[in-house]
């Protein structure tokens, strides 16, 4: 997941103060161009009590949680969903930063209310790559990423496999932003490192990504990091390099890709950003590590699909192999985070419901929820053996700057962070971002909205 958004992000959302434009709030898809429809149900008709499920709900949308959506599905219904905007404390939290006038961006939600997925989004090319092999467009996940990387065919970067890369193996370093050139460069700070980069930062994130060599005397974190081909390190690089590996591969970018062989069997309408270029695989790169706009029932749907094993309304939008291969994750791709130990591979993590206290006797514990996972707790769970899907989405306003270089960038969604080194605030109008909240304000965080707590509780509730 992404984190610490920006030492600047104050300024980013302080946009209001610095004159020059004024950020507009995106429509949602309307229903009639996506006609969500779940079979809805009681809690009780599942074996969940209403009770303890609203109590669920009462303490995740707790005011200074700055929760907008939660959906829970059981059995392929729908048994209960919440929406909600703005609340007292989350506004005066807003107003205390200097940011009132971002207030009315955050109103009222409900449920065709867009959500953003950060991170979330790298399961989902994840799942593009399982279909483009089902489509014989990529050979296999063992296959050499040089194969569409041409400049990776004559050093030791053809040892990298696409396996390498959705599981965060690449054994490439991380990029982060130089502020003062705005180009990408290796990481030097742990933090940023862990992170994944904040390549969010740059105008073309994809050509650095592309460009990281293997050769740890490079400055960076490579050169106090222990990192080879097969060694973890969340990188969003990794991910960017995926979504050019699945244009060349297939002549298609991520979102017409999408469209066609993913979100239009499960009737989505999903919109994903892209980085800031006029060159690149549509007048700019998709970024395959964040950032999809979707409506928090999609973002169940592509959980759903998962638990039906790939399948939707008799078609197999991705096989069943690949789905198996997801599962497998919990055993092959163990990761060690103090003080849990959860997995990660080919963009999918694992998560465990409630704390679990590393001294006790059952820990390492038996791994049953996966997760698609993203900056600011987006979350697509998925628990097989309960047949439950969890989503939960925190507040979200796409900033959208209309009128920007004479593109109307409602429908552009490129993301642009024109940052003044010289009083640390953006330029307003050329500035367009994916601004969750809370921590994408870098709004401070006492007794934050936890998943696991929030997991715990409706598994609970399922009792």
């Amino acid at each position: 997941m992404i984190k610490h958004v920006f030492v600047s992000v104050l300024c980013l959302l302080t946009l209001v103060n610095c004159g020059g434009g004024n950020p507009t709030v995106d429509p949602a898809p309307t229903p009639e161009t996506n006609n969500t429809v779940w079979l809805e149900a009681s809690p009780e008709s599942q074996g969940f009590d209403a009770t303890a499920l609203a109590a669920a709900f009462d303490a995740a949308f707790m005011d200074g949680h700055y929760t907008q959506a939660g959906v829970v599905i059981v059995n392929d219904r729908l048994i209960y969903e919440r929406y909600r905007g703005i609340g007292t404390l989350e506004t005066e939290a807003l107003e205390s930063a200097g940011w009132g006038q971002l207030v009315a961006l955050y109103s009222a939600r409900d449920r065709d209310s867009l959500a953003n997925s950060w991170s979330m989004a790298k399961s989902v090319t994840s799942l593009l790559v399982g279909i483009a092999i089902d489509r014989g467009e990529i050979e296999s996940l063992d296959e050499s990423a040089s194969n569409y990387i041409p400049a990776w065919a004559n050093d030791a970067r053809k040892d990298i496999s696409i396996a390498n890369l959705l599981d965060m193996r690449s054994g490439l370093e991380p990029m982060c932003i130089d502020f003062f050139s705005g180009d990408l460069q290796p990481c030097t700070s742990a933090k940023d490192a862990e992170a994944g980069g904040n390549i969010y930062y740059a105008d073309d994130q994809l050509s650095a990504c592309l460009a990281r060599s293997l050769d740890l005397a490079e400055p960076g974190i490579a050169t106090w990091v222990n990192l080879k081909v097969g060694s973890f390190l969340y990188s969003n690089c990794d991910s960017m390099a995926l979504a050019e590996i699945l244009f060349q591969a297939t002549g298609k970018d991520l979102q017409d890709y999408a469209d066609r062989y993913l979100f239009s069997p499960l009737n989505i309408t999903a919109l994903w950003w892209r980085d800031n270029v006029e060159v690149g695989q549509r007048a700019g790169n998709y970024l395959g590590y964040c950032c999809l706009d979707a409506r928090p029932r999609d973002f169940a749907k592509l959980g759903q699909l998962l638990l039906n094993d790939g399948g939707w309304n008799g078609e197999q939008v991705v096989s069943k192999s690949y789905v198996e291969a997801i599962k497998k994750i919990a055993t092959d791709s163990i990761v060690q985070r103090e003080p849990l130990i959860d997995a990660y591979g080919l963009q999918f993590r694992t998560l465990v419901p409630g704390y679990i206290d590393p001294q006790t006797p059952s820990f390492p514990v038996t791994f049953s929820t996966y997760a698609a996972a993203g900056f600011d707790h987006q979350y697509i769970l998925i628990d097989f053996d309960k047949s439950l899907v969890v989503v939960r989405n925190s507040l979200y306003a796409p900033l959208l700057f209309a009128e920007r270089d004479g593109v109307d960038n409602d429908s552009e969604r490129k993301m642009h962070l024109d940052i003044d080194l010289a009083t640390g605030r953006p330029n307003i109008a050329n500035t367009s971002f994916t601004a969750t909240l809370p921590e994408g304000a870098e709004l401070p965080v006492t007794n934050g909205f936890s998943i696991q707590q929030f997991l715990y509780d409706i598994v609970e509730a399922g009792k």
